[in-house]
């Protein structure tokens, strides 16, 4: 719509996309002053764009119209045309753009209510209208110089606006890229943090190592040049080469190769684990932070209740209807409910990081799922729902490890072998050939025994392990079930009766106090219990979601 006013305005295709250029130069100053402040795009700072984006263009109005006037009146010189018009539109420039930056500035430093609406929007406007009003000046008469028809262009001043063009790119900041990140749902940050967790990709990593360690299953010992030259039988020198190779009976190849496929396994499990972690936390932290936004509504909702509340208690004060200790009390409550809301907001501050980190992205990260949602229960509620942990795996493949280790120790105490061929030459006479196999028994196999014993041990270990890791997962799975009876009776007592109740005490109390019904006191007690009933309710969602969460955990889900 602006562009097609242009055109009417100017009738020229070329000058109504100069003036436009004011848009995307004050978009620079809009973006940056939002990243300056840590602000995230929203519907309010959308509408400051819009209000921005008039005053910009309106600048350019200005300054086009000023050229084409001095065009008519006869000034052909392109460069003059310019400074001259620069000149004598620049205070009507920075004016128009001073008067409106200056009075958003009461909106842009609010802490009244509707700041959170008013903020983004003046922000977005004074920060613009700063970089369009001083980019407007230099860039669009460069573009105008460019692109006109009258006058060739001078290389030099080509090679000087491009260079500013360029100069205007950078001011760009690049975290507004992260600004347009769309919100995650669950799905996507569980996907997210599977992909880029460092964990993740450690516990990865070791399962490709062991996957390369199965090559060593068969290592054969160092193979035994030998090599002798000298009087040994008569004054005659000679000669004798020789080569030895040890090695084991096959089957014990075949045990180390077992070993390490139970190695394998067991990377593979510490990978499951890791992985089930990870989503149990991901799954905890984004719950969290969305029970973080419903508070920081319920507070909100708050905080208008009593805002009303101080402004009819300052009214009602100013016209001699009540004391002022009703107003202080009112003002109070107020305050109050301000410093509660910058506790929630520096929780979901925090929770936000956790999931950044989590997930391992650098970009501020926003969730879809604002609305606190109650999870359902899918599993038995008996202990054996546990075998499926996989943590409990986990450790289940230690022993199996253990009884590979332990039988691969055993075999050991069979028989070694070696093969040997021998070259030499006697009295100088070559040719004597010959070849050699050897047997390794081991008469001496005390150190090789406590190796086995340790082995045997070290199953004794991991299976204690097991039984300790399976006692506590059931024992934390218990208490779990308990919190989960003790959170739905819960909340089905404020489904059926408490949220209604809620409702009906702010709505009668409202009414009851507006009519001068009930004082400031019975008022105030009657709001703190209404919201107080809200936020248990909030309470005992949240931790009903994270008992949901870790009974998930503890089944394997």
């Amino acid at each position: 719509m602006l562009f097609i006013l242009l055109f009417f305005t100017f009738k020229s295709v070329k000058q109504g996309l100069l003036i436009y250029t004011a848009i995307p130069l004050s978009t620079i100053g809009g973006v940056f002053a939002l990243w300056l402040r840590d602000m995230p795009f929203s519907i309010s700072a959308g509408v400051g764009f819009i209000a921005l984006f008039g005053v910009a263009v309106l600048n350019g109005i200005v300054l086009i119209a000023e050229f084409n006037h001095l065009a008519k009146e006869g000034v052909e010189d392109i460069y003059e045309r310019v400074r001259r018009g620069t000149k004598t539109r620049l205070r009507p420039v920075i004016m128009t753009a001073a008067v409106a930056a200056f009075g958003f500035f009461p909106m842009a430093f609010s802490t009244s209510a509707g700041a959170e609406v008013q903020k983004p929007l003046a922000t977005v406007v004074i920060g613009g209208l700063i970089t369009a009003t001083l980019l407007t000046l230099v860039v669009l008469p460069a573009l105008y110089i460019l692109f006109s028809e009258k006058k060739k262009i001078k290389p030099m001043n080509i090679t000087a606006t491009i260079i500013i063009l360029l100069f205007t790119g950078f001011l760009i900041p690049q975290k507004i890229f992260a600004q347009d990140n769309k919100p995650l749902t669950l799905d996507e940050a569980i996907k997210i943090a599977l992909q880029n967790n460092p964990q993740i990709k450690s516990a990865t990593l070791e399962v490709e190592q062991q996957n390369v360690l199965q090559k060593t299953s068969f290592d054969l010992p160092k193979t035994n040049f030998s090599i002798l030259k000298g009087q040994y039988n008569s004054e005659l020198k000679d000669t004798y080469f020789g080569i030895t190779q040890d090695f084991y009976l096959p089957v014990v190849y075949v045990h180390q190769g077992l070993v390490q496929k139970q190695n394998i396994a067991l990377s593979k499990k510490n990978l499951a684990v890791t992985q089930t972690e990870l989503i149990r936390n991901v799954k905890s932290v984004y719950y969290q932070l969305s029970f973080g936004m419903e508070k920081l509504k319920l507070l909100s909702y708050q905080d208008s209740i009593y805002k009303k509340f101080s402004d009819v208690a300052e009214l009602k004060y100013k016209t001699g209807e009540t004391s002022y200790l009703e107003k202080l009390s009112a003002q109070s409550k107020y305050q109050e409910i301000q410093i509660y809301k910058k506790q929630v907001e520096a929780d979901i501050r925090i929770e936000q990081q956790e999931l950044q980190k989590l997930l391992n992205v650098q970009q501020p990260i926003s969730i879809a799922d604002t609305k606190l949602q109650k999870q359902t229960l899918s599993v038995n509620t008996d202990t054996s729902a546990i075998k499926q942990n996989s943590l409990l795996a986990y450790y289940n493949q230690k022993i199996s490890l253990a009884n590979s280790q332990f039988s691969l120790e055993k075999k050991k105490l069979l028989p070694d072998f070696s093969l040997g061929y021998f070259n030499q030459s006697l009295d100088n006479v070559k040719g004597f050939k010959g070849y050699q196999f050897g047997i390794g028994i081991p008469v001496f196999s005390w150190c090789q025994q406590a190796k086995i014993q340790a082995t045997k041990i070290s199953i004794l270990i991991a299976q204690s392990d097991y039984e300790n890791e399976q006692n506590t997962l059931r024992t934390l799975f218990n208490q779990q079930l308990q919190e989960y009876q003790k959170n739905i009776e819960m909340l089905n007592y404020y489904d059926s009766i408490g949220l209604k109740q809620s409702d009906e005490i702010l709505k009668a109390s409202q009414l009851a106090y507006t009519k001068g019904e009930i004082g400031y006191v019975e008022y105030i007690q009657n709001i703190t219990q209404a919201i107080s009933i809200k936020s248990e309710y909030l309470n005992s969602l949240n931790q009903f979601n994270q008992t949901i969460i870790i009974i998930n955990y503890l089944t394997g889900r």
